[in-house]
């Protein structure tokens, strides 16, 4: 009932609009009087608008459309989105008036070979359909300025494409490319391609001819290298390769001086920090250049703080898995000791530096200075079953306040070995990611718990990507500078002033790696005093 409602209606406005020749005439779910009435189907009668500049036919149900359509000889515009078709009839190739053609929002699978006599079209979206693969009759349409391809199922591009030398706009994402044709590269006048979400492995030298293009979309692909000849788009503003396969950069992106957007977040083969990822495309690039080619190697260092209430065998946790004995009249820490500790990672050592921190709790105000990011923590509970909850509640919200994300670990100690039944799961879910519960024990015949806590720190940093983070040279050479010095106090106009002189200029760099320093722990002892302006 509701579809002879709207096919009436619709004959009604078709008769209405012959009477007083119309130049335009919306069909659109939209404007049905019926509410959300679709329409399933067109009249025939549709054929006698042959003065029709504008048709509006989208969000209805069409399937199919009728070949009188080709009638209307004098269509500029014709808007189809948003139905249920699965083909285009030949006539509609009759249509050469036309200038915008929107088809998104379809079950089209393939294109009709008249499309190509569209030669007027200056747009044409054929987003979220069903396409495998275009005709070679695509590059016919040599008006086009915007072309949407976006959200189809193409595995391949006709060479023909670079015949349309008159476009700005590509979409191509969302399909199943895993190659583009050397032709893209005749698209001279092309401002804006997207080609992210793709299978794409490697671009085309060509890609280095696109002197207009100002935005370069690459995300989400299998991209393992690019070419040398990206370098060539001095007019690039904004240039994405997030999230593919990218273990090298080529020397000429250092050429891109008008990029103001540089998005490479999720190539774990460009070992880039987050601090530097969140830095201008200058400065990301600056750095990338300055770590390679013999410049500079990862720091495979970490920062592991120890905490928890005092008398629960911190120290002698740490002293074990350095392979000492446990020493029964230790006497307390009082205030940080800094020592190192070496894991054997999947991919080689990596160098821990143990924060130990005094329990009392005094110095729980101190730890705000210490709880850092780019930090691994390991909470240790003593053995009181009553305290044990309330303590780890307490440790890890503490925690949780300076760094939300960073792993820890939990060490369950002098239970010889037993687990302690607490309420892991809400604690998990509140305070994590707690990455391992670990039963310890530092008195003789225990020594496998203790590798067992190993074997968890272990894990804990081969997870850490921010360990392989690649440090200049010239950082190297700071950060040696830092570690031998004897002064325990060092004002920060000092310290800009040597790493001047061991070759890092730019201030905000400086600070960068102050900072960089200090989430590590790198200090002469526990005494070092780094004085920040203000």
């Amino acid at each position: 009932m509701a579809r002879d409602k709207a096919y009436r209606e619709a004959e009604r406005k078709i008769k209405e609009a012959c009477r007083t020749r119309a130049t335009e005439l919306d069909l659109s779910c939209y404007f049905f009087s019926h509410g959300s009435v679709r329409l399933t189907e067109l009249p025939e009668s549709l054929g006698q608008l042959t003065q029709l500049q504008t048709l509006n036919l989208s969000h209805n149900q069409l399937t199919a459309l009728p070949e009188s359509l080709g009638q209307l000889t004098q269509l500029q515009t014709l808007d189809l989105s948003h139905n249920q078709l699965t083909a285009l009839p030949e006539s509609v190739g009759q249509l050469t008036q036309l200038q915008r053609l929107d088809l998104g929002g379809n079950q089209l699978t393939a294109l009709p070979e008249s499309l190509g006599r569209l030669t007027q079209l200056r747009s044409l979206n054929l987003t979220a359909n069903q396409l495998t693969a275009l005709r070679e009759s695509l590059g016919q349409l040599t008006q086009l300025q915007r072309l949407d391809l976006s959200r189809n199922q193409l595995t391949a591009l006709p060479e023909s494409l670079g015949q349309l030398t008159q476009l700005q706009t590509l979409d191509l994402s969302n399909n199943q490319l895993k190659a583009v044709p050397e032709s893209l590269g005749l698209l001279e006048t092309l401002q804006i391609l997207s080609l992210s979400r793709n299978k794409l492995r490697v671009l085309p030298e060509s890609i280095g001819n696109l002197s207009d293009i100002s935005e370069l979309n690459l995300n989400e692909n299998q991209l393992t290298e690019l070419p040398e000849s990206i370098g060539h788009l001095s007019t690039l503003r904004d240039l994405r390769f997030y999230r593919n396969n990218l273990s090298d950069l080529p020397l000429s992106l250092g050429n891109l001086r008008e990029l103001k957007e540089l998005w490479l977040n999720g190539n774990a083969g460009l070992s880039l920090p987050i601090e530097v990822r969140q830095q201008s495309p200058a400065r990301k690039l600056e750095y990338y250049f300055a770590t390679r080619a013999g410049l500079g190697s990862a720091l495979r260092e970490l920062k592991l703080l120890v905490v928890g209430r005092g008398g629960v065998g911190k120290t002698s946790l740490i002293k074990r898995l350095n392979g000492e004995a446990l020493d029964r009249g230790e006497s307390e820490t009082h205030g940080i000791n800094i020592s190192p500790l070496k894991l054997k990672c999947s991919d080689g050592p990596v160098t821990a530096r143990v924060w130990d921190f005094g329990g009392q709790h005094v110095l729980h105000a101190m730890h705000e200075f210490f709880l850092t990011a780019r930090s691994l923590y390991l909470l240790v509970l003593g053995e009181r079953e009553d305290m044990a909850e309330r303590d780890a509640a307490y440790w890890l919200q503490l925690i949780r306040s300076y760094a939300p994300s960073a792993p820890v670990i939990v060490a369950l100690n002098k239970n010889e070995g037993r687990a302690r039944e607490m309420d892991r799961e809400s604690l998990g879910r509140q305070y994590g990611p707690i990455l391992a519960w670990v039963p310890t024990e530092c008195s003789d015949g225990f020594d496998g718990t203790i590798e067992s806590l190993r074997i968890a720190l272990t894990d804990a940093a081969d997870k850490m990507p921010e360990v392989r983070d690649l440090f200049p040279k010239k950082w190297w050479d700071v950060k040696e500078w830092l570690e031998n010095m004897n002064e325990p106090y060092l004002d920060f106009a000092t310290y800009q002033q040597k790493c001047f002189e061991l070759g890092e200029h730019d201030e905000k760099d400086q600070e960068r790696l102050a900072a960089w320093l200090n989430d590590l722990g790198v200090c002469p002892d526990t005494s070092f005093d780094l004085v920040f302006p203000g």
